[in-house]
């Protein structure tokens, strides 16, 4: 006789469906519903959705993002593994390959990795390291040797490069050295036969890992403040053939993300300066073109704006693009995704612990018309190890669409951080 491999669950006692009959197990279940038409998918008292109210403004649970810390890069930085990579007499003295006249920036690379992962093997503290990287001047000596080197440097296909180099600089306290470079009007001739955003892109790593260097190093904690001021000063910045998609120009799109999701998903918001945080939030404008996108985000900044944090920004979204006939894509995408459901969950919680019952539970109800797969009483009593409904993805992850570059697919292993999520 054939056995459902899925068991169904009955009133008080779990029962397997066989061929030819039912057989009665003496297991009492976890969770126990008569049937599917007695759980509540459709509320059919108040105490059904009073229950409903009471588990997302209470219990729900939003699955944290996966986003890399400050340094997290480091924890890969092992000493044997680079040793291997590196002749003899640079894994003693790793500085001594910046004296050669010849180009390599992948050795050139491994180097400066050998030299931060000793900084890290000779002390965790990072007062200890900053004083060992301050008296080496390992930075310094790489940058020096860069620009002697500068025209024959692809540096947009190297940038596993430039992260230790901006890494040990902002250590070393030279950050106008990093500004200085970044404005020169000349790159390097190996780049110019590249397409323009190949040309460009070394500008967009250097103040991405630049923000990232300025956090990891500071001591109180505050560094997401160096990070929002150094982003603002990027913004400040106009190149004079900038409109014309000429060579001087700063992406800074990358490092805006990546500043977003510190504050976001990471807590940095709660030790963010107000105005610092308000001028970040000015310019979504310039890097998110989508407006329904853009509202959407300046929303959840608004969320936890270190000093008057609202979600009347989300209120207004939701009531205002609901309404629309047809809806934006952007609106259709984000209720279809567990993103979606975070924001929704966070807003109505917000609003709860706000003491704005009734506004928390319009957002709950918008979340069960809008995704009834995600906010449900069914979800609630099928969450089992078979069928994750609540804190994990329905449904499996589409194979991404391939990259068509080479380049691409190296330089995103040292810079991407992911979408939010």
């Amino acid at each position: 006789m054939a056995v459902e491999s899925t068991p169904r669950w009955g009133r008080g006692i779990q029962v397997l469906e066989l061929e030819g009959g039912r057989i009665k197990l003496t297991e009492e279940p976890t969770i126990s519903v008569q049937s599917s038409q007695d759980i509540p998918d459709k509320f059919s008292d108040k105490a059904h959705k009073k229950a409903y109210y009471r588990y997302y403004l209470r219990n729900a649970y939003v699955k944290p993002s996966k986003v890399e810390s400050p340094g997290d890069w480091l924890l890969d930085l092992k000493v044997p593994a680079i040793e291997k990579l590196l002749p003899a007499h640079l894994c003693e003295r790793p500085l001594d390959f910046f004296s050669d006249r010849s180009i390599d920036l992948r050795t050139a690379q491994k180097c400066l990795e050998l030299h931060v992962a000793k900084g890290l093997v000779a002390s965790q503290d990072k007062g200890l390291q900053l004083k060992r990287f301050r008296a080496c001047r390992g930075g310094v000596i790489a940058l020096n040797w860069l620009l002697i080197h500068y025209d024959d440097a692809d540096l947009s296909d190297n940038t596993g490069f430039l992260k230790p180099l901006i890494h040990c600089l902002v250590a070393e306290k030279p950050t106008d050295l990093i500004w200085h470079w970044l404005k020169v009007e000349h790159i390097p001739t190996a780049l110019s036969t590249q397409p323009w955003k190949e040309r460009v892109a070394w500008r967009s790593a250097v103040l991405r890992f630049l923000v990232e260097s300025q956090v990891y190093w500071d001591q109180d904690d505050k560094g997401i403040n160096l990070a929002l001021e150094t982003l603002s000063h990027a913004w400040s910045i106009r190149f004079a053939d900038e409109s014309r998609r000429g060579d001087m120009v700063l992406p800074k799109t990358l490092t805006s993300v990546w500043v977003m999701k510190q504050l976001l998903l990471k807590g940095a918001s709660a030790t963010a300066d107000p105005n610092l945080y308000d001028d970040f939030i000015f310019t979504l404008r310039f890097w998110i073109k989508d407006p329904v996108n853009r509202e959407h985000a300046v929303s959840k900044m608004m969320l936890r704006h270190p000093s008057k944090a609202s979600a009347q920004p989300t209120l207004d979204f939701l009531r205002h693009y609901c309404a629309k006939d047809p809806r934006p894509s952007f609106l259709c995408d984000l209720f279809n995704s567990w993103a979606g459901y975070g924001y929704l969950v966070n807003c109505a919680q917000w609003l709860n612990e706000a003491g704005d019952t009734a506004a928390a539970c319009w957002v709950l109800d918008v979340a069960r018309a809008e995704m009834p797969e995600y906010f449900s009483m069914r979800a609630r009593f099928n969450d089992t190890d078979a069928r994750p409904l609540l804190g994990a993805a329905v449904r499996p992850l589409q194979d991404l669409p391939p990259v068509g570059s080479e380049r691409w697919d190296r330089r995103k292993a040292y810079i991407d951080s992911g979408g939010l999520k």
